[in-house]
């Protein structure tokens, strides 16, 4: 399904997949990285490049994986006033791919 994002919306979305992607590369002590790690690094990866080059529109396992991430990601964002509105923007991508995910 193709998901429609504002600018601010996409940068967020590669911003979180790229840090997402690298703690999965970097999460295992060096020389042992697991099968399971680097697949996910993979799907981060794959899903990074799309968003870089504006094809958003991902398969059903493909918005699943990006639910997951997000919904991590806003467990961990900071308390602040300075931080209101990325986690707002957070919330809006969010409520978008849960949005994307119901309609399939």
């Amino acid at each position: 399904m193709q998901l429609q994002l504002s600018v601010a919306e996409r940068q967020l979305l590669a911003d979180i997949l790229e840090e997402t992607r690298y703690s999965f590369m970097q999460g295992a002590e060096p020389g042992r990285k697991t099968p399971e790690r680097e697949s996910k690094a993979r799907e981060c990866e794959g899903l990074l490049t799309k968003v870089y080059e504006n094809r958003l529109q991902f398969s059903a396992d493909e918005l699943d994986t990006l639910t997951a991430v997000l919904k991590d990601r806003r467990h961990l964002q900071e308390q602040g006033s300075e931080q209101e509105q990325k986690r707002q923007l957070l919330q809006s991508l969010t409520d978008k791919i849960i949005e994307l995910c119901v309609m399939i």
